[in-house]
């Protein structure tokens, strides 16, 4: 039967424009073979098909390949059915991105709620940019797989406080949350995640979400501060620097994201520095005790202050003396900041190459990643002085020895 109609689909494939196609491998640089054509028509056609197993192997091969490269090719409740029914096939049902599937609605989610073998299975679902998909769909995901622990709804921009209400009522077993860019989403919506999924939440990324307010992270801390490591918080106008105090609340972060929070100061980014020390402290105390059989405490390793404007060069200096385990730091667009001070916190010396005395010189961090703030005066002597100084360490912009 897989023969048969993958010969049907031959009759087709005239009246479709092939600049359009899916791009398989042996398209690149040359002209499609006649079975690239049928497999990218079926690629595209799901919903055509019983089941991809029906093709010969080396078919149905070629066209999970077309569909794991594209998602968007999963276009209606037709498709995702034959693809859920492939991809379970493998063994594998834990795990599932439909990420760009821009096509797939509601109805959709609802099928997949409804199959046992996935509904039961599921712990990791990735629906970042379906952009069809609302809270109702969101609802049935919610109420029927019950057993997810990571879910990715970035950018779906027709999602907001009720799918969020519906994620904190059922899904309790919830560790990572993406809701990054949904600008509907409100406080009232943080809320209902921080305190019904907050006993395990560890990763939660609120970038985007415009409609947040300053009272967002008051309540990530009242209900999360044990259990979050991950928190962004990106492009959030109304945070000021009372608001690093609650975001200090939560002890256990290793990985922060305040970009674009532009009413930070430093007296915010001072609280930050003073979890940092904390967490310093109580590493050094469980390496005194040469680990007690216990895993070491956490520490903040990713920090972005990307256009934190009102950042100053004493602010990062004394950020940096406290943040010793800091692995990325992120400072682009941070205005204020001059080459000079950059030079001293990250370098241990002045732009001219001078090695700062040892009473202003804090030990450095072991620093893997860098961006720098490239808009100030001497922005490439800065580069090139931390690409001869500090050779191992990723930098951005890139500079010359």
């Amino acid at each position: 039967r897989g023969r048969c109609m993958a010969l049907d689909a031959v009759t087709e494939i005239v009246e479709i424009d092939t600049a359009a196609e899916v791009q398989l491998p042996g398209e690149v640089g040359g002209v499609p073979s006649l079975q690239e054509l049928v497999c990218g028509w079926l690629a595209r056609h799901l919903h055509a098909l019983e089941e991809i197993d029906a093709l010969p192997p080396h078919l149905a091969e070629t066209v999970r390949n077309a569909i794991q490269r594209d998602r968007s090719l999963i276009a209606c409740e037709g498709d995702l059915a034959v693809w859920l029914a492939a991809v379970s096939a493998s063994g594998d049902a834990t795990r599932l991105s439909l990420r760009w599937a821009a096509g797939l609605g509601d109805s959709a989610l609802l099928l997949l709620a409804r199959r046992p073998e996935w509904s039961r299975s599921l712990v990791s679902l990735d629906l970042g940019f379906c952009e069809e998909v609302t809270d109702v769909g969101v609802s049935s995901i919610a109420e029927g797989v019950l057993g997810l622990e990571v879910l990715v709804l970035a950018g779906c921009r027709r999602c907001g406080d009720r799918s969020a209400a519906a994620i904190g009522r059922h899904l309790r077993r919830l560790r990572c949350l993406n809701l990054e860019l949904l600008k509907s989403l409100t406080d009232a919506g943080a809320q209902a995640v921080a305190r019904g999924c907050g006993a395990r939440l560890e990763e939660l990324l609120l970038g985007g979400c415009s409609r947040l307010t300053s009272v967002t992270p008051s309540i990530l801390a009242d209900h999360c501060s044990g259990t979050l490591r991950r928190l962004g918080l990106g492009g959030m106008r109304d945070l000021i620097d009372v608001n690093c105090e609650d975001i200090a609340r939560c002890a256990g972060l290793e990985w922060l994201e305040l970009r674009a929070c532009a009413r930070i100061s430093d007296t915010g980014v001072k609280q930050i520095g003073l979890l940092a020390g904390r967490q310093s402290r109580a590493r050094a105390g469980w390496s005194a005790e040469e680990g007690a059989g216990k895993s070491p405490p956490p520490a903040l390793t990713h920090l972005d202050l990307g256009g934190v404007g009102r950042l100053s060069d004493e602010g990062l200096g004394k950020l940096l003396s406290r943040a010793v385990h800091i692995r990325t730091l992120d400072l682009r667009g941070c205005s204020s900041l001059t080459a000079d001070g950059q030079a001293r916190a990250l370098l241990g010396q002045t732009i001219s190459g001078v090695p700062t005395t040892a009473s202003q010189s804090p030990p450095l961090p072991d620093l893997g990643r860098v961006t720098l703030s490239a808009c100030c005066p001497g922005a490439d002597d800065l580069r090139r002085l931390f690409v001869r100084c500090r050779p191992n360490v990723t930098l951005f912009p890139k500079g010359e020895a």
